[in-house]
Parts: structure tokens; C-alpha cells; sequence
């Protein structure tokens, strides 16, 4: 990930380094990374960016300061694959147990969990213009959830819940 000072940022299992364009400066569990496997890499508007982990949540580094929040229900901090904003501006991610939260400026709190209709793990989320997230799933395809103005979200569903798109709704590989 490049951020827009121009760094490039690379997130490994063996935690997060950060590259000047001639040294690499590396953050581990001496720098506050409690769990070194990062997942996700992202940049907000405020030029701060946030990292998520492999179970130790979702970390903040502002001014070279690592600060670790807890993402979802998972007492460990949770797994968080991807972070976004909303068409608010609100900073979101999703973990893996399919859980959706937003950012209120001091924790991460639930605004939609999709749980319920998963048969795996979600891995991969990204927003679109539209306001949609595309869960990437393990086991279920692409799950689509609506984000409403005010930050809402509700799966988008069918007679029989969320819906799930797979290869016979043209999804290739699912």
C-alpha cells in the first residue's frame, strides 16, 4: 500500500515495515502489534492508517503511534480483512465471522452482522459507488449489503435471507 505522503507500507505475518524509498522501518510487537499477521493495509482521510489482523483486531498508526481497538465480538480483538468508508466518510471494516463496523471516533461498533446466513468466513469486502459491500466468502459466494446514508446496513435479501450470489447468478469461480 503506498499512502499519499508517499511510503509504501507492506503487511506481512511478521508484522509491518514501511519503506522511504531507501530504508524500511519495521513495527512488531515491540512497536504494540500484539498480533503480527496483518491482513489489510488502509489509508483514511485524515491520512491515518489502519491495519487489520490476523485475531488481534484493528490498529490505528497516527504520528508513528500504533493504537490497537477491538473488531466484533471476539474478545482477542478479532479477525478484520478489510477496511473502507462510507459515503458519510465513516471509517468500516468487516471481519471474518461477517461482521460490519463502523468507526465513532473512539471504538468500533456493530452496525450489521451477516453471521447468521454464513456457512464460512467472510475474506475479502469492498464498497462500491453505490454504497453496496461485496463480502468475498468461503463457503457462500459474494454476500451484497446495502449502507444506507446514515451509516445503516441491512443485507441485501431474498425470501429465503441474505443474498448470496454464486456461479448461477454469473459470479465465475464460485
Amino acid at each position: 500500500h503506498q499512502d499519499s505522503r508517499g511510503f509504501l507500507w507492506f503487511g506481512t505475518q511478521d508484522g509491518l515495515s514501511r519503506f522511504d524509498g531507501l530504508n524500511f522501518v519495521n513495527y512488531g510487537q515491540a512497536q504494540g502489534l500484539t498480533n503480527m499477521a496483518i491482513l489489510d493495509l488502509y489509508e483514511d482521510d485524515a491520512r491515518d492508517l489502519w491495519i487489520g489482523t490476523n485475531g488481534g483486531g484493528a490498529y490505528r498508526m497516527r504520528d508513528g503511534v500504533l493504537e490497537r481497538f477491538q473488531a466484533g465480538a471476539d474478545p482477542e480483538g478479532g479477525v478484520v480483512h478489510s477496511f473502507f468508508q462510507a459515503p458519510s466518510g465513516t471509517l468500516m471494516c468487516v471481519t471474518e465471522q461477517g461482521e460490519l463496523l463502523r468507526f465513532d471516533g473512539k471504538e468500533f461498533v456493530s452496525v450489521v452482522s451477516v453471521k447468521d446466513v454464513l456457512a464460512g468466513r467472510v475474506y475479502d469486502a469492498v464498497m462500491d459507488a453505490q454504497g453496496l459491500i461485496w463480502m468475498a466468502t468461503s463457503e457462500d459466494g459474494l454476500l451484497r449489503v446495502r449502507v444506507h446514508p446514515d451509516d445503516r446496513a441491512e443485507p441485501e435479501v431474498k425470501e429465503s435471507g441474505a443474498e448470496v450470489l454464486s456461479a448461477d447468478e454469473g459470479v465465475p469461480g464460485t
